[in-house]
């Protein structure tokens, strides 16, 4: 008896819904919920549009290419464009909100004079600071107090800034994140096109109906999981050291370079080399120096990577005592002048960098000379000369931390 009522309900049902198709009157248009979208990406603290900064100018044109192509074949019909500017988590709000409108408004001027479409089918929002972006970096993280983060962000009240509690996380926690996320919410703007799509009515089809049981629990596709790559451990780096291979091959001197890195493209560097190898006779070959070179440098790009070209001011200070022949010379060293190199990253190696660079000054050179008079060295006359000129050539190996 059960098992009867249920196929006349499901026949029931059949006919209604038939019925119901034949005299529906169907929407014209349905409103997409998953907008197409497009990332533009702003220095640190700016809001003016830099087409060449990040690949802007593919981004832009690959957005103004799919409108225009929207328009010429007419499958959909846009139902607005919105532009959301959006800032860093760190630094005032009310600047970050002012930085995020601002951000906003840029895009839309571009993309108005870009796209020849109406002002008023633009929507921009100034999407202020980015904790919801954030919010999902530290959930596919691995950090040690990622619940602490996750309820200070869900359970701060509104009006509060979550990051003075942030900023007190044990651990490190507050670093790992300015390092590793903040760098990607200072710069991503967004630009979404939110479109019509026409719904077709089906043509209906007068058949016989016939009742089937079906599974009615919905399936649902399982998603591939995607491992995203960790983010490299010295980006933005803190420090670098570095060994000149172009000074071990030709002098077959030890040296070794600390450079420490400042804001976003500055930097101070110390190198020191030494090679003295006492003889007590002297009576060959002598080649004996200690140097150490003070440098401040400033590097072109303005995106705390520190790569590319740089410029530098340098000091030298040295004493060295060489011989070649039968007469040799012992002094020191004084000097200064500019430099200039540029630093490039081995793909395999996320913290292994190349150095390439040229020195060039002033030094002024004291030093005595002296001859081999068996048993000993014998003084000969006392020199000062004046060089200016090339002063080094690098090719170091540079670790970063």
């Amino acid at each position: 008896m059960e098992y009867l009522r249920r196929k006349l309900c499901l026949l029931a049902g059949s006919i209604l819904m038939t019925c119901a198709a034949w005299g529906q009157i169907l929407p014209a248009d349905s409103l997409t919920k998953d907008p197409e979208a497009w990332y533009i990406h702003f220095k640190t603290g700016k809001s003016n549009l830099d087409l060449e900064y990040n690949g802007n100018r593919g981004t832009l044109q690959r957005c103004i290419d799919r409108v225009q192509e929207i328009i010429d074949k007419n499958e959909y019909v846009i139902d607005h464009i919105r532009i959301i500017g959006y800032a860093s988590p760190e630094g005032p709000l009310a600047l970050n909100m002012k930085l995020s409108a601002a951000r906003a408004d840029v895009l839309k001027d571009y993309l108005v004079a870009k796209t020849g479409l109406a002002p008023g089918l633009f929507e921009v929002v100034a999407g202020g600071e980015n904790w919801n972006e954030l919010r999902v970096m530290v959930e596919k993280s691995d950090m040690k107090e990622k619940a602490r983060i996750l309820d200070i962000l869900n359970n701060t009240p509104e009006g509060t800034d979550p990051e003075i509690a942030l900023k007190k996380l044990p651990g490190g926690a507050y670093r790992y994140m300015l390092n590793t996320f903040y760098p990607k919410l200072r710069s991503a703007s967004s630009v979404q096109l939110l479109k019509i799509v026409p719904v077709v009515a089906p043509p209906v089809v007068k058949e016989e109906i016939k009742v089937v049981e079906v599974d009615t629990v919905k399936r649902t596709p399982q998603k591939p999981v995607v491992q995203e790559p960790e983010p490299c451990r010295c980006d933005p780096p803190f420090m670098a050291i570095k060994t000149n291979l172009a000074s071990w091959a030709a002098l077959i001197t030890p040296n070794i370079e600390l450079e420490a890195y400042l804001g976003n493209r500055y930097s101070i560097a110390v190198e020191g080399a030494y090679r003295w190898l006492k003889d007590s006779k002297a009576k060959g070959n002598s080649y004996n120096v200690a140097s150490v070179s003070p440098e401040v440098r400033m590097y072109i790009r303005d995106d705390r990577s520190f790569q590319g070209s740089y410029w530098g001011l340098y000091g030298l200070y040295g004493e060295y005592d060489v011989k070649f022949g039968s007469t040799g010379r012992q002094g020191n060293i004084r000097g200064m002048g500019v430099s200039y190199g540029y630093i490039f990253k081995f793909n395999r190696f996320d913290c292994l960098y190349f150095d390439l660079g040229i020195s060039a000054g002033y030094n002024r050179l004291k030093y005595d000379k002296y001859f081999w008079y068996d048993p000993c060295n014998a003084y000969k006359e006392h020199k000062g000369k004046n060089y200016w000129g090339p002063s080094k050539i690098k090719a170091s190996l540079v670790w970063r931390f």
